[in-house]
């Protein structure tokens, strides 16, 4: 992962050829404060702009859940 937002996020990715459009479901480790337990945010988005090996990604809905 390059960066991301509340919104979306930004992927370096394999294979390069990922079209704008395709739906995607991400589960992305989570740092927790701590004494809490970890934790992954599971989003589920679809792919908006692609360059190179980077693809930028619309966060559609998302939800923290303990690892």
């Amino acid at each position: 992962m390059v960066n991301i937002s509340q919104t979306g996020l930004m992927l370096e990715c394999e294979p390069q050829n990922l079209e704008i459009g395709i739906a995607i479901e991400m589960v992305i480790p989570w740092v927790a404060n701590k004494g809490l337990p970890p934790m992954h945010l599971h989003a589920f988005g679809q792919i908006v702009r692609t360059h190179g090996k980077l693809a930028a990604v619309r966060i559609d809905a998302g939800a923290f859940r303990m690892a």
